[in-house]
């Protein structure tokens, strides 16, 4: 399984996060990295995820899927931080 960071942003004050959400969330491990970002765990390919995501979008919306592996740095929740640590693959090449 991969993991991505999937981060957003919708343009129009007011619009509706809902829908997107829900897509992020149908994900079969996820964890909320900020107000707008994800790490997300599936078996998609980062378009397989980008193209069911971005149905959820407007033209003037932006949306990246990158994806993340260990090392990492960073600071947030303890139950965020748990998170990463268990299920971010790592990429060491030492």
């Amino acid at each position: 399984m991969k993991i991505y960071l999937v981060t957003y942003d919708l343009h129009v004050r007011g619009q509706n996060y809902t829908d997107l959400l829900v897509k992020i969330k149908e994900s079969a491990m996820w964890a909320r990295l900020s107000e707008s970002s994800y790490a997300v765990g599936t078996e998609k390919t980062p378009q397989q995820l980008f193209d069911h995501l971005q149905t959820s979008l407007d033209s003037n919306d932006q949306l990246y899927i990158v994806t993340i592996t260990k090392p990492y740095t960073g600071v947030g929740t303890e139950e965020v931080n748990k998170w990463l640590e268990n299920n971010l693959p790592s990429n060491y090449h030492w």
